[in-house]
């Protein structure tokens, strides 16, 4: 079952907020803060960074096509291909791949969340998944990374501000009572 278009657009309006918070205290980063190897799942902030947008609009991409290539194919560390995106520019692109999440998310009826996509394991097995799982998988991953990009800012001595679910759902609390005074 897959979750419902609720959850996933509060997901995404989550991911969008956190991510904003993310990318507005690596802006101010150093170089080399920023490439410092911290030894964590890709190494550094910047690599993180670049997974974390190339990921989101990969996926965006996938989904909107039904269809995903065959799980081997699919590159964990997608990162270096064509050189790494600064800050300032995923700052500038990252946007874009979120209105264009939202975008597509307003064009889902439930039905949708419910149609398959196919892939294959490497041994050729078919794998079955639901549109709704594989987004609730992609804000999912966002999150995780997140908090690696966190734990790397501390570990170079860089502020981190809030980015988990608690501090938007607050946030957004907050926004929607100013609205109405």
């Amino acid at each position: 079952m897959s979750p419902d278009l609720t959850t996933l657009r509060l997901m995404l309006g989550y991911t969008k907020w956190a991510g904003e918070r993310l990318l507005s205290e690596c802006i101010a980063l150093q170089q080399q803060q920023l490439e410092a190897e911290s030894g964590g799942t890709l190494g550094s902030i910047s690599r993180l960074l670049n997974h974390m947008y190339l990921a989101e609009r990969d996926w965006l991409t996938m989904l909107q096509a039904r269809a995903l290539p065959a799980l081997e194919t699919m590159n964990a560390d997608n990162v270096g291909k064509d050189g790494l995106i600064d800050v300032p520019d995923l700052a500038r692109l990252w946007p874009e791949v979120w209105a264009a999440w939202h975008s597509w998310m307003a064009t889902l009826t439930p039905e949708d969340l419910e149609s398959t996509v196919l892939s294959r394991l490497p041994d050729g097995r078919p794998l079955t998944f639901t549109v709704g799982e594989l987004m609730l998988h992609c804000f999912n991953h966002a999150s995780m990374h997140r908090g690696q990009v966190i734990t790397t800012l501390r570990m170079v001595g860089a502020p981190s501000r809030n980015c988990d679910l608690m501090g938007f759902l607050i946030a957004r609390n907050l926004l929607d009572l100013g609205s109405e005074t």
